[in-house]
């Protein structure tokens, strides 16, 4: 594919893809905008430089000769310049940013079929199963691990028994799971929890110096691209059709000790969407002025429910099937299993 080495005429691979950069962040600054431009399409120009003198030319941002050019050839600027007492500000440096890519993750699935707080190797056989078994029942197309899959017991910060922390068996686990999971759900995607931070926050502290080593990042230490498994990180939403899903610990503060879990999430999202987390099936609905029903669901857990670190708990098995039609509308069936059967 032919690169971009200059602003030049309008037209061309580059030109489309700096228009539509434009017109999906209007507020943007032209070098964020180059950067995901050139960040996603590093084959169409020379360098940053060049993404950014395109975005710069069609934000009419390239000088007064090139500005009259335009006016000339009855062309405008996609952006009005933003100015003060006659002066621009382009002169300033661009702030930093914590992420790169903050869009909702969606995944595009008839039916999906949601697990949460397995925690491996610590998950609960018969609870799993069931919900497995039931979700290859019900035609589902898609599965969700919806944080905390991995338990990540040797990474933990709180002290525990040293006699437990053996983190390739926790591994070794993983994939023996894994593995049987896929011959049954070969589309999968795996949203990280708080557990699964464990492992950069345990790097974090004990050596900084190998965070940067991608053989060791949570998909290469699962295997998730070898299991076909879509990784999902940074706290993103993951939406499935109009429904937002988080694993629950996205909130700076938590849940704490709601009425119900899902009434929690309420509080915090104002908005319809459906969290594990807390390891209790619950369900939350409310109407607001203009007639809108906002409700959110929480997801039951699959994993022991006599964790060293909470041996009394209001914890119960469950999972979700969310089923999505053409239009992005949704439906969930919130289910909890008792006795090895799902309700």
């Amino acid at each position: 594919m032919p690169r971009v080495n200059n602003h030049g005429s309008d037209g061309g691979v580059g030109y489309d893809l700096a228009v539509a950069v434009i017109k999906k962040f209007p507020n943007a600054g032209a070098l964020t905008l180059a950067r995901k431009i050139y960040a996603a399409n590093p084959e169409v120009f020379l360098n940053l430089e060049a993404a950014r003198t395109r975005i710069r030319y069609l934000l009419g941002a390239t000088g007064k000769v090139n500005r009259a050019a335009r006016r000339r050839a009855g062309g405008e600027g996609m952006r009005a310049r933003r100015k003060s007492g006659g002066r621009t500000f382009e002169a300033l440096p661009p702030g930093l940013q914590y992420m790169d890519e903050w869009e909702p993750y969606v995944i595009n699935a008839k039916k999906v079929l949601i697990l949460a707080d397995i925690h491996i190797p610590y998950h609960d056989l018969d609870a799993l199963k069931c919900a497995l078994d039931y979700g290859v029942a019900c035609g589902c197309d898609h599965l969700l691990y919806l944080g905390d899959a991995m338990d990540f017991y040797s990474a933990s910060f709180w002290e525990k028994d040293p006699r437990k922390r053996r983190f390739q068996e926790e591994l070794n686990t993983w994939y023996k799971v894994a593995k049987v999971i896929q011959s049954a759900f070969p589309k999968a995607t795996f949203k990280e929890g708080n557990h699964e931070e464990r492992l950069w926050r345990y790097m974090a502290r004990k050596a900084p110096e190998l965070l940067d080593l991608e053989v060791l990042s949570l998909p290469e230490l699962l295997h998730l691209p070898g299991f076909g498994i879509e990784h999902v990180g940074d706290k993103r939403i993951v939406k499935l059709g109009h429904l937002s899903c988080l694993h629950g610990h996205e909130w700076k503060y938590g849940i704490s000790s709601p009425v119900n879990p899902a009434r929690g999430y309420y509080l915090r999202a104002k908005a319809t969407c459906i969290a594990g987390h807390l390891h209790q099936t619950s369900e939350h609905s409310e109407k607001d002025l203009h007639e809108s029903i906002v409700t959110c669901w929480s997801v039951g857990c699959l994993c022991d429910m006599r964790a060293d670190f909470a041996r009394y708990n209001r914890w119960n098995h469950g999972f979700a099937v969310v089923t999505i039609d053409a239009d992005d509308e949704f439906e969930v069936e919130n289910k909890r299993i008792f006795d090895g059967r799902a309700f």
